[in-house]
């Protein structure tokens, strides 16, 4: 049974495309709880045969009539995790939501890999990488991820964002999610005098072309 202590939001990815910036920015406003022992919860994928009473009991410091929400980009391309948070849905007594930030598909690969190159995780260049870990380039390739989680969800449950947007025109942005999880408030923008990298996947031309044919 699910307690009143639920998720209503569910920041479903893409990895590397501003689904911190989203969290942060939650986090920030009146009303909005999430758990606090670690930013990605992960869940609905790794952790769904624990049950939901341990999921909620992530969420039992929050107010119960708060804006509860779960950021996990790893959500996006695992493949059982839309039926999965669609069986929580169904005996929720509120409508969970939706939410997928995307980005330049080229982009957010190469953001990723040099995310994980500082990280010690690849010692092989960009090109060999794509080679290795197929899961480089496929995490760039949506249609498929956005398919299933409209098989399993109304269109006005699952609100897509682009991250190039969301930064280009962050109060037309965060207006769209206010209305989205039908907020009274206005979000705040916690980053508004903060000056953010719109491109920082980077890379050069012939980076640019190997992982655009990769894709």
């Amino acid at each position: 049974m699910v307690s009143s202590y639920k998720c209503h939001l569910v920041v479903a990815g893409a990895q590397k495309a501003g689904t911190t910036w989203i969290h942060n920015t939650l986090e920030y406003q009146d009303n909005f709880c999430c758990p606090k022992d670690s930013q990605e919860v992960h869940f609905f994928d790794r952790y769904y045969d624990m049950g939901y009473e341990k999921y909620e009991e992530k969420y039992k410091k929050c107010q119960k009539d708060g804006i509860t929400f779960d950021v996990t980009p790893a959500y996006l391309c695992h493949p059982l995790v839309p039926k999965r948070i669609s069986a929580y849905d169904r005996i929720s007594s509120k409508k969970v939501k939706i939410m997928i930030s995307l980005r330049n598909p080229v982009e957010r690969a190469i953001s990723a890999y040099k995310m994980k190159v500082n990280k010690g995780g690849y010692k092989e260049k960009l090109s060999e990488a794509i080679k290795v870990d197929k899961s480089l380039v496929g995490k760039s390739k949506y249609l498929n991820a956005i398919k299933k989680y409209i098989k399993y969800f109304d269109n006005k449950n699952v609100k897509i964002l682009v991250m190039e947007e969301l930064f280009n025109d962050t109060d037309s942005a965060l207006n769209e999610i206010k209305e989205f999880v039908d907020y009274k408030n206005e979000i705040v923008n916690i980053y508004k005098d903060t000056r953010l990298n719109k491109t920082s996947g980077g890379g050069t031309p012939l980076v640019v072309r190997a992982t655009s044919r990769a894709l």
